[in-house]
């Protein structure tokens, strides 16, 4: 059922969408990259995909509205703790709990790598 209704909701749109695609500036900003990757060129995707992994810990986004311009998500202190929490939780991956952990990181990371600028850090800082 949340599928069907998920299809109905978005269903206007999307075909709106496809019949105009000059209509929607900023989505067609937001999947350059994703359009390079299809044509062969996986270096946008690379370079965001990197942009995204460093927020955390080394440069955050150069936008001001998202953030303090350029800062990481995590001050350095707790850059160490995400660092050593990420890496327990790759060395103990096949324990139920810290897989979940790291698909759920991996997947909710998906949509910065993919889109330009990146990252787009939303931490409670702001």
């Amino acid at each position: 059922v949340y599928t069907v209704m998920s299809v109905i909701v978005a269903a206007p749109l999307i075909i709106y969408l496809a019949l105009q695609p000059a209509v929607d500036l900023r989505f067609q900003m937001l999947t350059d990259s994703i359009t390079a990757a299809r044509n062969g060129d996986f270096a946008p995707v690379l370079t965001t995909t990197v942009q995204t992994l460093g927020m955390f810990v080394w440069q955050g986004d150069p936008q001001w509205h998202y953030n303090v311009a350029n800062t990481p998500v995590f001050d350095p202190l707790t850059s160490v703790l995400f660092l050593a929490g990420l890496f327990i939780a790759v060395w103990r991956w096949r324990r139920l709990p810290y897989a979940f952990y790291l698909i759920w990181l991996l997947v909710s990371l998906i949509p910065g790598m993919l889109s330009a600028p990146a990252p787009h850090p939303r931490s409670s800082r702001r």
